[in-house]
């Protein structure tokens, strides 16, 4: 909360988790058309369909080295072989956590927030043994999907 004040994000939301679901809800009665959450440009990484990344500060030798400058669209060879814009989303937000430089201020203080990541992960990082105990299938495949993807860019 701190945090978001110092940097003039405004938020009239809350996560909050009722009947066994997580979801935002209103702190205060809102107007129609008023915003419920205002977040400055400043403080955020944007991505757009063909791949340009803005919000960063520069990028880290390894981005560099894999994906190439994140400010100039993805070229169709990068795209055949998975780099798409989400993925350089996740690199820039990598970047930006990994290196004060690039990232400024407001990340590294956002990124000691996070839990730290043998405290929590995603089934993309799981291995096969965890994933299959998420008893999803679909979830299962797409993980996979997706750990294929990363592991040919």
């Amino acid at each position: 909360e701190q945090l978001s004040k110092a940097y003039g994000v405004e938020s009239h939301i809350s996560l909050s988790e009722a009947d066994g679901m997580r979801g935002l809800i209103a702190i205060k009665d809102l107007s129609e058309g008023e915003e419920c959450l205002v977040v400055p440009g400043g403080v955020c990484l944007f991505c757009d369909r063909t791949g340009v990344v803005r919000g960063l500060r520069g990028q880290t030798e390894l981005s560099w080295e894999q994906a190439g400058d994140l400010r100039i669209p993805i070229d169709d060879e990068n795209c055949l072989k998975g780099l798409t814009w989400d993925v350089r989303l996740a690199l820039a937000l990598h970047d930006s956590l990994a290196d004060p430089s690039i990232g400024g201020q407001f990340w590294d203080l956002y990124g000691r927030l996070l839990p730290a990541p043998h405290d929590m992960t995603v089934p993309l990082c799981m291995p096969l043994e965890l994933l299959a105990e998420i008893q999803h299938e679909r979830v299962a495949a797409r993980a996979q999907e997706q750990k294929l993807r990363l592991t040919n860019l």
